[in-house]
């Protein structure tokens, strides 16, 4: 395939993820979690959980909560305060639904990524789960590396950026919704270090999948 052919169907693939989260976010909130099942092949409860190993309070912020499955896990956590930003009205309007009735209760806002309205150093983990693609840029890592708090244990936990397989139905899957490292793992030590957090990641297989977690701590080597 020549570089004219590659850029239109990276071109093509771009746009056509572009609507789907559009839709996804919004008319199709409804079916958001069914669209995981099918996308994960009914793997997508347990990688969203890969990530609760890494979440460490006690103040610990979500980016892109969704529907709100881990706000509703983490909501148990007496060791934890738990926060949550979203820009999705819908996402809010369903997350709130699964609180209705509980006695649990997370503090939740509307608000983007690139300029999230907290204060400096407030939170001990900033974590988000299969992200879409504004949090690989500049800003938003700039955000985050200004929310971290000074404990030497704050990280920012990115899951699901990169994903892996050999299997051939998830490879024909992966390769619209998901990246492996090789695509962007260079620039993205770059956006870190520009922001002067450290880029290590750790591999966790489930099933047929290589799901990536990409761990940003303060780099102390400066």
């Amino acid at each position: 395939m020549d570089n004219r052919s590659s850029h239109q169907k990276s071109s093509f693939v771009n746009r056509a993820y572009a609507w789907f989260c559009a839709k996804i976010y919004n008319e199709w909130v409804g079916i958001y979690e069914l669209i995981g099942l099918i996308i994960s092949l009914g793997a997508w409860s347990k990688w969203r959980s890969l990530v609760i190993p890494y979440i460490k309070g006690p103040r610990v912020l979500e980016l892109g909560f969704g529907t709100g499955h881990l706000q509703e896990i983490l909501a148990h956590r007496k060791d934890l305060e738990v926060y949550g930003l979203e820009f999705s009205i819908a996402m809010h309007q369903a997350c709130q639904k699964r609180f209705t009735k509980k006695k649990t209760e997370t503090f939740r806002v509307c608000a983007d990524g690139n300029q999230c309205p907290f204060l400096d150093h407030s939170f001990d983990t900033i974590f988000a789960t299969f992200p879409e693609r504004y949090l690989e840029k500049d800003a938003a890592i700039k955000e985050c590396a200004r929310l971290l708090s000074h404990s030497p244990d704050s990280q920012l936990v990115i899951l699901g950026h990169w994903m892996e397989s050999h299997h051939f139905i998830y490879r024909s899957l992966f390769s619209v919704f998901f990246t492996p490292p090789s695509h962007d793992e260079v620039e993205l030590e770059r956006v870190f270090k520009r922001q002067g957090l450290s880029l290590t990641k750790e591999a966790k297989q489930v099933g047929g999948a290589t799901v990536w977690v990409i761990i940003g701590k303060r780099d102390t080597r400066e």
